[in-house]
């Protein structure tokens, strides 16, 4: 894909320009792996967090029916209780996934607007100016 991306920009004429394309494709196609990666990690994480719960309530729910220290509705309970927990966090993992892509992309484009408007045309606000415009 990175190689169709680059491919695409073979009517710049110099050669300086095409290089600078190509890496900053070079760093968002970068970027999209690492939040691929993330993300799957995170997904195997939960997933393998959430059946060892299960193999633990039946592990431990099984040897305390056998040996007659608790009911099997104690277990199913438990069960009931575990599968009520995965939900909320979930949600929680796929909204703090959906912040940290978020910020990195509007880090991309922060930086690449940098560079289109160049070092001399960006304007520093002093901090005291920005806590007298807040107010």
């Amino acid at each position: 894909m990175r190689e169709i991306s680059e491919a695409m920009m073979e009517h710049v004429e110099t050669d300086e320009a095409s290089a600078a394309q190509t890496q900053r494709i070079q760093a968002l196609f970068s970027t999209n792996m690492s939040i691929y990666k993330l993300k799957f990690t995170m997904n195997f994480m939960i997933n393998l967090m959430i059946q060892l719960g299960y193999v633990g309530i039946f592990v431990l729910g099984g040897y305390y029916v056998v040996t007659g220290k608790t009911e099997i509705g104690t277990v199913v309970a438990f069960l009931s209780g575990l599968s009520k927990l995965t939900d909320p966090w979930s949600a929680l993992v796929d909204w703090y996934r959906d912040l940290k892509a978020t910020q990195v992309k509007y880090a991309l484009i922060r930086d690449a607007s940098k560079v289109a408007v160049g070092p001399s045309q960006i304007v520093v606000v002093p901090p005291d100016v920005k806590s007298a415009l807040a107010t």
